[in-house]
This record gives C-alpha cells, sequence and structure tokens, in this order.
C-alpha cells in the first residue's frame, strides 16, 4: 500500500500520517483513459472539407419583387411605374381629376380614372393574378406631406379598388398590398 510517512528533525515530536495514495492514482487512470476515448471518438465525427472543392462561386442574386410606384407629389399627374428593385419595367402618367362628393360635414374624393389605370396595369404587369397564389403584388403611394386627408383616403381608395377574380362566389381580395414610400 502505497504510504507518506513524516519524520521530525527537531525538538518536536514527529507526525506520522498516513495518505491512502491508490483512490488518486485510480481517480486519475480513470480520467485519463476519459479523456483519450473522448479524442478518439470526437474525431470520428468530423467531416474533412476544403476550399479546393468544385462548386458555385458566385451566391444567387436576390430577387427584387415588382411593385407598383404611385407618386401623387405633382400637382396635374399621376406617375405609374412599374419597378423591380431600382429598375424601372414600365411607367405611365395619368391626368389627377378628383371627384369630390359632400355628405353632410363630410367630403369624399375619389379618382375614377387614377382607379381604372391602376386595374389595366395590375392586368398588363401585375404578378399574382392565380386563384391559386394567395400572395398580392405590392402598391407603393408616394404623397406629399402636407395632402389633405380626404384626398389620402381616395388614393387608398383606388389602390384597393383593383379585386382579384378568385373563381368562387365568396368575397374577392384585393390585388394589391398598399404601402407608403418615403424620400
Amino acid at each position: 500500500m502505497g504510504m507518506i510517512g513524516t519524520e521530525s528533525k527537531g525538538r518536536r515530536r514527529g507526525v506520522d500520517s498516513e495518505v491512502n495514495l491508490i483512490p488518486m492514482i485510480d481517480l486519475l487512470v480513470v480520467t485519463i483513459s476519459f479523456l483519450l476515448l473522448t479524442q478518439c471518438l470526437s474525431s470520428t465525427g468530423r467531416l474533412d472539407a476544403s476550399s479546393q472543392i468544385a462548386g458555385p462561386h458566385d451566391e444567387a442574386p436576390e430577387v427584387m419583387p415588382r411593385k407598383l410606384v404611385v407618386d401623387a407629389r405633382k400637382n396635374d399627374t399621376f406617375v405609374l411605374t412599374w419597378k423591380e428593385g431600382d429598375n424601372v419595367v414600365h411607367a405611365t402618367e395619368v391626368a389627377k381629376r378628383e371627384v369630390m362628393q359632400q355628405d353632410g360635414k363630410v367630403k369624399h374624393v375619389s379618382y375614377p380614372e387614377l382607379s381604372k389605370a391602376i386595374a389595366e396595369e395590375w392586368r398588363a404587369y401585375g404578378l399574382h393574378k392565380d386563384p391559386k397564389d394567395g400572395r398580392s403584388d405590392l402598391l407603393v403611394l408616394r404623397t406629399a406631406n402636407d395632402l389633405p386627408y380626404a384626398s389620402l383616403v381616395g388614393l387608398l381608395d383606388a389602390g384597393s379598388s383593383v379585386r382579384r377574380d378568385m373563381g368562387r362566389g365568396g368575397p374577392q381580395p384585393g390585388a394589391f398590398e398598399v404601402t407608403f414610400g418615403v424620400d
């Protein structure tokens, strides 16, 4: 059995203490064997890879969704522009003629020519026309900061007036998801 003995070399009495080294040696052997097994098992789970493997060098370019931008900042015309990212697909201008109706104290503004032009543009250039396609095209409204509220509601009504034909008798969803653009 492994023991450690101490002897006194002075006037004091020697201290005999026995330390059992067997459990410490057993712990050390088990720890070393655990570390060796862990190293062997972790190296088998690795996948060798190298940068010399052939593959695509460039990432695919991000596909930008097509959107219809209605610019209402001019005084006499609306500018309708289909864009894919920064690329202009098609642009057209529509005369700005508002139809005002007074209902008591409430003033309603509508733009029938704009509604008609947006519907024609969607039929010609819209992407999500299939009844099985659950997505809508994007309509971005660019307006002046001082646009009256009634005119803004008229623009929103013109954008949401275009409906998709889903081929069933229920309510028809809008063709556009309407949002605002800022400069």
